[in-house]
């Protein structure tokens, strides 16, 4: 538990909630979760963090690109999440028809593809134009700081696993895969067992497994985001 960051603050607001049976009882799994979800959300750094990223171009005057992002490069990096060519009625992010606001920046338009990726139309929040987009996505500088995400899920097929055996029960293809993600910069920082929130991938904590020195840092999911909106 402690590697996957759960905070100890939770498991006693847990177990004190629970109270004590002398019957057996099966409690459901998200009650636990629901719990280290508020200490979690509470304590942890927030951040970006993409995987399966996309480039993309930026079509704007090289000074205001410079005054936001202070760099040179016209280029960015995306989720690739973020991004649907056909998308779904839905899908509220980044299209060839919709716009999208980045976070703490402004909106993109997209205007066509590259070979190795999309070319868009960058307006600034100051902008005349800028029209307020309905979602923000997040967004890096560059591919130069990637991380191991550890995706941890439910380790169990079955709500009680007992019914089938627990050994016969574990979902071996599911309950861990392990991605690259990248971040920007300031990831270097993390200290062993740091908190963060990857926006829109969850919250995970700095593993042991890292080596500091190399600059290669190992992520462990400790929850995601999805059931808790």
């Amino acid at each position: 538990m402690r590697r996957r960051g759960i905070p100890p603050s939770a498991i006693n607001k847990f177990v004190q909630s629970v109270g004590i049976t002398i019957s057996d009882t099966i409690i459901d799994v998200k009650i636990f979760e629901s719990f280290i979800f508020i200490e979690l959300f509470k304590t942890s750094k927030i951040t970006s963090c993409i995987t399966d990223p996309i480039k993309v171009y930026l079509n704007c005057e090289k000074q205001s690109l410079y005054d936001y992002l202070k760099i040179s490069s016209k280029v960015i990096y995306i989720d690739g999440s973020d991004f649907m060519e056909k998308p779904t009625d839905d899908f509220l992010r980044l299209t060839p028809y919709n716009s999208v606001g980045l976070i703490g920046l402004g909106e993109i338009k997209f205007k066509k593809f590259e070979n190795d990726g999309i070319r868009c139309d960058f307006i600034p929040v100051e902008s005349e134009v800028f029209s307020k987009p309905k979602k923000f996505i997040q967004w890096i500088y560059n591919l130069d700081f990637k991380v191991e995400l550890r995706m941890y899920s439910s380790l169990f097929k079955s709500f009680n696993p007992e019914e089938v055996g627990y050994l016969n029960d574990i979902d071996l293809e599911n309950s861990l895969k392990v991605v690259d993600g990248y971040c920007n910069s300031e990831i270097l920082e993390s200290k062993l067992e740091d908190r963060y929130q990857f926006i829109r991938k969850g919250f995970f904590c700095c593993d042991k497994d890292s080596d500091f020195d190399k600059k290669k840092l190992v992520f462990n999911k400790t929850l995601g985001l999805k059931n808790f909106k």
